[in-house]
């Protein structure tokens, strides 16, 4: 696996750089190859007998030994192994649909504007529309939470 490519600054050249950014890789998106074939080989090892064995025996256990065993993919994309451990059928298909979605941005057919626009899209519908019947339902909510705020305050 390739490293990436780190640059050492300065304490007085940080100002004005985010903390919490450690390093900027060299390619925007990373090898979705790589990646794509490294879950597909740590799935297919989780589901033999031996792992799944293992994993009801002992879920702490065996989620150490998979870090193990792909160090350098924990390392580098421990959330993605996070959602392989969790093994739930939508984390696979939203983990799907993103390297997808990545690949069509590396191959120019979107945009990562359009990327995340689609991906605000989404989270708007899955946890604030969802819940409350849709969109016309919470806009109809938030109207009446402001006119009730408003009615307080004209009250005063």
């Amino acid at each position: 696996m390739e490293e990436p490519n780190v640059k050492v600054i300065s304490k007085k050249d940080m100002k004005g750089i985010d903390p919490n950014l450690i390093y900027k890789p060299k390619e925007e998106i990373v090898d979705l190859n790589y990646v794509t074939s490294q879950i597909i080989e740590i799935l297919n090892f989780i589901n033999t007998d031996e792992m799944k064995k293992m994993k009801n025996d002992s879920s702490e256990i065996f989620e150490k030994y998979i870090e193990n065993k792909f160090s350098d993919f924990s390392l580098w994309y421990p959330s993605i192994l996070k959602l392989i451990f969790e093994n739930t059928e939508e984390n696979m298909k939203k983990l799907m649909n993103l390297i997808n979605t990545l690949k069509k941005v590396q191959n120019k057919e979107l945009s990562m504007d359009d990327v995340y626009d689609s991906f605000l899209n989404d989270l708007h519908e899955e946890y604030l529309y969802k819940p409350v019947g849709g969109r016309e339902k919470f806009e109809e909510k938030i109207l009446k939470k402001h006119d009730k705020k408003l009615k307080k305050k004209l009250k005063k």
